[in-house]
């Protein structure tokens, strides 16, 4: 489980180190999926499920990656997938190969209608004081975006670090809670 406190605004920002990684993500919405699941395809091979346990005035949230498994996904794995999504829900048996297949996986669980956002990001990262500092260029909707965020095993470790940071021009969020304020 990580702490984490992230935060979005419009435009795209300097990034001050060369980009340690570029991906392009694919993340699942669907209607009754909330911002409490992170549902995406990793680099548009790997299926990962984020839970957040824990969520604090402050916009600091505690994750639990639940599920990760490249594609294609078994359909004995996308049984443990099912659960974690939609406790109670039904449980398709069947393989998940793509983001459609993911889609449509999402639908039959009972999470409703649901849709892919690609984000593509350049991220840079630093450590300090037993915290990651992540600061990214951001593409979705066709818009550019910039990211910052605080990583860390320790809510404490991340309050210490906020504290050196200007306060952010939106409320921090996590990437779900923020595509779907985009309305994307």
């Amino acid at each position: 489980m990580v702490w984490e406190w992230r935060c979005f605004a419009p435009g795209e920002p300097e990034l001050l180190a060369e980009t340690l990684e570029e991906r392009e993500d694919l993340y699942v919405l669907a209607e009754h999926l909330g911002p409490e699941r992170n549902l995406k395809l990793r680099g548009g091979e790997r299926v990962e499920l984020k839970l957040r346990e824990e969520r604090h005035e402050s916009g600091d949230e505690r994750w639990a990656k639940v599920f990760a498994h490249d594609l294609p996904v078994p359909p004995w794995e996308a049984r443990e997938l099912a659960p974690a999504l939609l406790p109670g829900g039904r449980v398709p048996v069947r393989p998940i190969r793509s983001a459609s297949e993911l889609v449509q996986f999402v639908h039959d669980v009972g999470l409703g209608a649901g849709r892919v956002i690609p984000v593509r990001k350049r991220l840079e990262r630093s450590f300090r004081a037993g915290v990651q500092l992540e600061r990214g260029a951001l593409v979705c909707a066709g818009a550019p975006y910039s990211t910052w965020a605080l990583e860390g095993y320790e809510r404490e470790d991340l309050l210490r670090a906020r504290t050196r940071l200007a306060p952010p021009p939106q409320p921090p969020m996590g990437y779900a809670a923020f595509l779907a304020s985009l309305g994307a």
